[in-house]
Parts: C-alpha cells; structure tokens; sequence
C-alpha cells in the first residue's frame, strides 16, 4: 500500500519578519510486515519529493500496528495511538499511552461523516482532535481525518507564538497533508 500527501507549509519567522510558504510532497510506503515482540507490524518508507521535483528523497522508516484496540505509529522508536477501538463517537485516549511524553488526549470529533476534501467526496469519514490550545499568545491546534479503508487522508497542525498580544508576525508554522493518492 502506498499514500501520497500534497504538503503546504507556511512557516511565520518573527526575527526575519517574513512568512515563507512551501509545497512538497510525502509518500508512506508499506514495504513489508514483520513480527516484532510477538506483534505484526507494517515496515513503511516515509519519502519527500519537493515541488517540481520527479525524485523521492528518503526521510525516515515507521512502523504501523494495529490490534484490537489501537492503531499505533511508532516512528524513531517512540509509539503514538493513533485510533483507539472500538470506534465511537468523542471517544478518547491518551496518544502518548505507550511512551514516556506528557500525556496527549485524543478524541473522536466526527464518525461515519461525508466529507469533501480537495474536491475528493469520501463516504465515511473520522476526525481525530489531537492538540486544541489557544490563548493571547499562542495557537496550537493538530487533527486528523481518516476515511475507512484508506486511513489518513488530510492532518491539520499550527503551532503559532508570540512574545507580545498584537503581534504583527508570530513564530511558528501552519501545516497541511492532503492526500493526493492511494494504491491499496
């Protein structure tokens, strides 16, 4: 199996006071299955092809599992829950249950929802709310939809602070994947 996200990056530099916007693309890529601790887990390429570009550029290996309860990704050995199952609706979890980081509560905000994304129409669609903050001096906002029986189909982050309210530029970024294509 294989997905190809679109990625737009806008990134906010208060010191330069400039805004740099930036397009690529990320390919994950399932290579094989192995079993690892008595688990089966998908060994997957993760590649960037900058705009333009017609070459992927290696990033990184990941590794995908899934049983019964959890959808997990664990990437540079730390696991994150992705899902957690059963599915139901405003369901959650902690994202961070099997490593060592704070606490990270997920939660399901949509299920079984019609979605139009990119001009795409997906038929069942689930929004996982990973990260909502926002106050004066900060914005910091992660979610994920998936649609069932292609998984991740578009991430939202934005990570945005400032020293002073009113800020004219913030430090920080914005981020989109929005998947392009999926080969099952």
């Amino acid at each position: 199996m294989s997905w190809v996200y679109r990625v737009d990056s806008i990134v906010f530099d208060d010191f330069r006071r400039q805004i740099d916007t930036h397009r690529y693309r990320v390919r994950y890529h399932i290579t094989d299955s192995i079993n690892e601790n008595g688990r089966w887990a998908h060994r997957t390429i993760r590649s960037m092809r900058p705009e333009g570009s017609s070459r992927w550029q290696y990033l990184e290996d990941l590794y995908l599992y899934r049983d019964d309860y959890w959808a997990i990704e664990k990437r540079n050995n730390t696991m994150e829950v992705k899902l957690g199952f059963p599915l139901a609706l405003y369901k959650a979890w902690d994202g961070n249950l099997f490593n060592l980081q704070e606490e990270a509560q997920f939660e399901i905000l949509t299920l079984h929802e019609p979605l139009v994304v990119d001009g795409y129409a997906y038929n069942s669609t689930l929004e996982v709310l990973r990260k909502d903050v926002s106050n004066a001096l900060q914005r910091s906002y992660s979610s994920e939809i998936y649609q069932k029986g292609v998984g991740l189909i578009q991430r939202r982050e934005i990570e945005k602070r400032s020293d002073q309210i009113g800020q004219e530029i913030p430090r920080g970024y914005e981020l989109t994947y929005t998947l392009e294509e999926f080969r099952p």
